[in-house]
């Protein structure tokens, strides 16, 4: 890949959001939001019967993209993410990214990045990579 200012990074689908990973994430934060557990909490809040994907699961969507398009997780220098949307069970998310800035001779590179479902933004972030070297290809 070129690391230049407006090209895409290669993008991540997930066609599905698993319920499996969230009751997993719950557990694992020992976060008791039952949003994330049961249906009948999301309907008490009007927010229809699927459960609500946990913020740090879409996070890690986005994660997941970054590291493939630069090799090792370890690149990603710094990351900044603002929720805008909600992600449920079952939801499709499309996560894309795009060079917005170049230090060379840093090494380092900024990535806008976004996780959307149905085309509608759920998480807008910034990305710090450390770029691969040539040799490292």
């Amino acid at each position: 890949m070129k690391w230049v200012v407006g090209a895409a990074i290669p993008a991540l689908h997930i066609a599905s959001v698993p319920t499996a990973g969230m009751k997993l994430v719950a557990a694992l934060m020992n976060d008791p939001n039952p949003i994330h557990l049961d249906p009948a909490a999301v309907r008490a809040l009007g927010l229809g019967d699927r459960l609500v994907n946990q913020g740090p699961i879409t996070i890690s969507y986005l994660q997941t993209m970054l590291a493939r398009a630069v090799g090792d997780a370890g690149r990603i220098v710094s990351f900044k993410a603002r929720f805008v949307a909600n992600v449920f069970a079952g939801d499709r998310v499309d996560c894309v990214g795009t060079v917005d800035a170049v230090d060379g001779g840093a090494g380092l590179a900024s990535i806008l990045c976004q996780a959307t479902v149905d085309g509608r933004p759920v998480v807008l972030a910034t990305a710090t990579i450390r770029l691969p070297r040539d040799d490292e290809a």
